[in-house]
């Protein structure tokens, strides 16, 4: 004899819903070697992108430089920026070595030189067409690491381009960018012809090397 009543029927015993306490330990286990994993790869890539933007702006305004003096007919400078940090003024150009290697540093400083007021190949107050400020653009409250190289010619603090684009003294400069915490390089490379590149040094050598 049945032990419930005609007419009714018993209701399918549900299966209980979530994770039992090893699956989520399991989870949580797997979740924690991928953060290891990818943090650090995500970390390297945001430092990637942001050196490759910097080494592309610096290109952009040694091309400034460039296209200024041609559309002038006369020859106009590009120099490592004297930067004011407190006001982010810039006042002419820096005269600051490191190692025997000129900073470039704290920024760019394009100008038209106007010798009838002042020094012939040297800023003078007004003389200022366009500047270029890194400061804290890779590292907060600091300049980046922008170096004049000594190879393949002596370290300058300044280049020259004439009225048909070509470097003044017809020498190849190499500067070079360091992210020393992440050992990322870039080498931007104006030969004398006016023509400026940037390279990845761990792929590229045709900038030459990250020194």
């Amino acid at each position: 004899m049945s032990q419930f009543p005609a007419g009714k029927t018993v209701a399918p015993r549900q299966r209980r819903l979530g994770f039992t306490l090893v699956e989520m330990m399991v989870t949580v286990g797997v979740g924690a070697i991928m953060m290891a994993v990818a943090v650090p790869q995500f970390r390297m890539l945001v430092a990637s992108n942001k050196i490759t933007t910097e080494a592309n702006r610096i290109v952009a305004g040694f091309n400034y430089a460039r296209t200024e003096a041609v559309r002038r007919n006369q020859p106009v400078y590009i120099c490592s920026a004297n930067l004011n940090t407190n006001s982010m003024s810039i006042s002419g150009c820096l005269n600051q070595q490191t190692s025997s290697k000129y900073n470039w540093g704290y920024g760019l400083l394009v100008y038209a030189d106007n010798i009838s007021t002042g020094t012939m190949g040297s800023y003078d107050s007004g003389e200022a067409i366009k500047s270029f400020s890194f400061y804290g653009e890779m590292n907060n409250a600091s300049a980046i690491n922008l170096v004049m190289s000594s190879s393949p010619v002596g370290s300058v603090n300044q280049l020259a381009f004439g009225s048909d684009g070509r470097l003044l003294d017809g020498n190849s400069r190499k500067l070079v960018l360091q992210d020393t915490s992440n050992n990322l390089c870039r080498v931007i490379l104006v030969i004398g012809s006016g023509r400026s590149k940037a390279c990845d040094s761990s792929t590229d050598s045709s900038c030459g090397a990250c020194s």
